[in-house]
């Protein structure tokens, strides 16, 4: 769970960075995200099981098909534009 993370979050200030997203706008993303899983998973972490179920599947699928995320993400970049 914790490669998962640090990887969607590499991946989160990359592209962040191609779509000129200020990074007070990043941080603060991250940090909603983290609150969230905080809450889910409970202050202590005593629910963390909850996190894996809901959250390893899709995050292993995202990162098993990089062709596929580069075109969403490319496809996110070109509205902006």
């Amino acid at each position: 769970m914790n490669q998962l993370s640090e990887k969607s979050e590499t991946n989160m200030w990359f592209f962040a960075k191609k779509m000129s997203i200020p990074v007070e706008n990043v941080q603060k993303n991250i940090q909603n995200i983290y609150e969230s899983f905080l809450n889910i998973a409970g202050r202590d972490y005593s629910k963390t099981e909850i996190l894996i179920n809901r959250y390893t599947k899709s995050c292993e699928n995202s990162l098993a098909d990089p062709e596929a995320r580069m075109v969403y993400w490319d496809n996110k970049f070109q509205e902006t534009k």
